[in-house]
């Protein structure tokens, strides 16, 4: 016991001091954990220890050496009772009762929990109530905070609540008067024991709300963001969602819960919690030991299978560890059925070092498949520099054609008698005529009615409105000789990274969820075009309008892109793109390579490759390959 506490308190000071880089060899330095083995699986290799650690004393088999040191190893560590580690009882002789081991330990855990909710508290006083700053700063300590909370209850509530069951456990009887199965020198008829058992079932009763807590943390956010089955539609659309609101105030504090979990099976945490705590507590409750030992392996292999069929973390190695680990523990109860039933020895050492090996390959595979997924990083990697050059290459390319293409629009007009610089006036005048029109709403202030709050009464509201607003668009550009293109209503998803990335979160600032293209053959044409939505009689209300012809982008692209009102549409803004038909053409062509990277898995909107620079081709490579990975 000494030896552990010495080796833990020197891990703590060499962690907490920052010397670990320099007892490091140097090729190891700069290597974390998660760079070695998932924390998911780190995770899945802790809950089947604490329930491999249990099986000996719940079971009452002795398994032979080496096995059973293994297994009593593994219970020093997993059962995380300060009072098992230490024995109390060299402090004051009173922790060598039963009844104040059980109510000390129990009440640790609650004053540790308490604590990091007081110091909680005591920090969010030290901030301003509504500074945008100070509001950041709250989160973060909120989800520290959370984090310890969710972590401390992870590691503690299965040996805790057999700690609690077991003291409830009066299933020993001796001359007619039933003793606590325990320690059988406590009578369960006794006053003390009643007032005992009443403040154990206080303690049960906390403790058992714990997975409810995880749950009822977890349940308002399931149906829109956890796994938001109405709002993205296949499981990677669902995963892409759910990653871009991990960080989100109201996400960010419950990803210990989540963050290693496929959509799906975003509430895992909360069965797993009571799988460990049916192994670890409930299990040693049943009296006959053939009975506990057939329920065990009846459980664990229905267990095993379980999981097997779903396999609920997003990496597939830590699935394949998480299966051995049932494997393992099926097999450790079927082992110690065989040594009840006396089919094999506690004396085998043969078959304890084959027990051994067993439950070591838990360990083994971690590693090993955490080596292989490095691996598989470091090849993602290369992968994405790949694609990063093959993006840019277009780019250099798509730019000269681009410019080519507005050089032969520029001499058609010249040729047929008209002046570039009226198109270029008229652009002048609409913007004026939108600012004058706006008054003060700047186009940053722009933003769709106060329903367009709730994501999927805006996506209702859009789909609603969708074709009869294609309808007075599609009649307002074939009047004056375009081709309406009619674009696809915008995703939940691509909306939320809209409003991410651009305005902070206000779903109500995205305007173009219904979106069209209008096509020119002449500058002349979408010069009329212009001209026409400045008619006081134009159904039509321009309310933004940017203006990318005049100077055109940095790659020769060059188009119109207007959002606008639509009459009896109670003020829904939509966009309107104006293009020129040979330049939306390149941009087709351009297309290619995108859907050659949509069949790598890759599901966005359509990229406007004419404004991608460097740091958007390398996320855009970089969201291919997680997509490909993903399906």
């Amino acid at each position: 016991t000494a030896a552990v506490v010495v080796v833990m308190a020197a891990s703590a000071v060499v962690y907490w001091a920052g010397w670990a880089e320099l007892l490091l060899p140097e090729r190891w330095r700069g290597i974390s954990v998660e760079d070695v083995v998932n924390l998911g699986t780190i995770r899945t290799v802790w809950s089947n220890f604490q329930i491999l650690s249990s099986i000996p004393d719940a079971m009452g088999v002795n398994f032979p050496e080496p096995a059973s040191s293994f297994y009593a190893a593994i219970s020093d560590i997993t059962s995380l009772s300060p009072l098992n580690l230490v024995s109390a009882a060299c402090f004051d002789r009173s922790f060598a009762s039963y009844e104040t081991y059980v109510i000390t330990t129990s009440s640790l855990f609650v004053i540790v929990c308490i604590t990091i909710w007081v110091s909680y508290c005591t920090k969010l006083g030290l901030y301003p109530p509504s500074e945008e700053e100070a509001l950041r700063l709250k989160n973060e300590v909120l989800t520290k905070h959370m984090w310890a909370f969710l972590f401390i209850t992870y590691l503690c509530y299965p040996s805790l609540s057999r700690i609690q069951f077991e003291a409830l456990d009066c299933s020993v009887e001796v001359d007619g008067e039933w003793y606590l199965r325990r320690d059988t020198t406590i009578s369960c008829s006794s006053d003390s024991y009643g007032s005992f058992q009443a403040t154990v079932i206080f303690f049960v009763i906390i403790t058992q709300c714990i997975p409810l807590i995880y749950l009822s943390v977890l349940m308002p956010h399931a149906k829109n963001k956890l796994n938001a089955t109405t709002i993205a539609g296949s499981a990677p659309a669902r995963l892409r969602y759910r990653r871009r609101l991990e960080n989100t105030p109201e996400l960010s504090p419950l990803k210990f819960l989540f963050l290693h979990y496929k959509c799906e099976y975003w509430s895992y945490e909360v069965y797993d919690a009571y799988r460990r705590v049916f192994f670890i507590s409930l299990l040693p409750l049943i009296t006959d030991p053939d009975h506990r030992i057939t329920t065990g392996c009846f459980v664990s292999f229905v267990s095993c299978f379980g999981f097997i069929n779903m396999r609920p973390f997003l990496t597939e190695s830590t699935n394949t560890v998480g299966t051995i680990g049932g494997c393992i523990i099926w097999l450790s109860y079927y082992s110690a059925q065989l040594i009840r039933n006396q089919t094999a020895s506690s004396n085998d050492t043969s078959f304890g070092v084959a027990l051994l090996i067993a439950n070591l390959s838990i360990i083994g595979g971690a590693v090993m498949f955490g080596r292989l997924d490095q691996k598989k990083q470091a090849e993602n990697a290369k992968t994405i520099e790949n694609l990063h050059a093959q993006l840019a290459e277009k780019s250099k390319t798509l730019a000269k054609r681009y410019k080519t293409a507005w050089a032969a629009y520029s001499k058609h007009a010249h040729d047929h008698g008209f002046n570039v610089a009226t198109l270029m006036a008229s652009l002048v005048s609409i913007i004026d005529h939108v600012n004058r029109q706006n008054g003060d709403i700047g186009p940053d202030d722009l933003s769709q009615p106060e329903p367009a709050n709730d994501m999927e009464v805006l996506i209702k509201t859009m789909e609603g409105f969708n074709e009869k607003m294609h309808e007075a668009m599609s009649k307002f550009v074939k009047e004056l000789g375009g081709v309406y293109k009619q674009g696809p209503l915008k995703s939940a998803e691509r909306i939320l990274a809209k409003s991410q990335s651009d305005y902070n979160n206000d779903f109500k600032k995205v305007l173009d969820v219904v979106r069209a293209s209008a096509v020119f053959h002449s500058l002349k044409d979408l010069n009329n075009a212009i001209v026409s939505l400045m008619n006081p009689g134009c159904e039509i209300t321009v309310v933004r309008f940017k203006d990318r012809v005049t100077q055109g982008l940095v790659s020769g692209y060059r188009d119109c892109l207007i959002n606008v009102k639509i009459n009896g549409f109670d003020e829904w803004i939509v966009e309107l793109q104006l293009h020129l038909h040979d330049i939306i053409e390149l941009k087709k062509e351009g297309h290619k390579i995108y859907d050659l990277l949509r069949v790598a898995g890759w599901e966005g909107d359509e990229v406007e490759e004419e404004e991608l620079g460097e740091h958007s081709m390398r996320n855009l490579a970089i969201s291919v390959l997680e997509a490909g990975a993903e399906e």
